[in-house]
């Protein structure tokens, strides 16, 4: 959101409950996909894999996040879970 300083973001992401994400993003046990990322690899014919084998750029990061957050009143996370019926393929 153009005018809001980081802190302010900040402010707005915790606000929001962002805040209760934090300590689980920092543990690396939840690692959040980049939605745009997600769409361009898609888009180029590949297929999601195991997390470990994804590049770092399609991972964001705590600031990435807040950053995302602006004056509205949601987070800018979604979440997606699904069983991969495959050893190989997740779809």
């Amino acid at each position: 959101e153009p005018g809001l300083t980081y802190e302010e973001k900040l402010e707005q992401w915790r606000k929001r409950g962002g805040g209760d994400l934090e300590p689980v993003l920092a543990s690396g046990a939840v690692a959040l996909l980049n939605a745009q990322w997600i769409i361009s690899h898609a888009e180029a014919g590949g297929v999601l894999t195991h997390r470990q084998a994804l590049p770092k750029k399609a991972f964001l990061s705590l600031a990435d996040l807040v950053e995302a957050t602006g004056e509205n009143d949601w987070l800018a996370v979604g979440a997606l879970s699904y069983p991969w019926l495959t050893k190989d393929h997740p779809d």
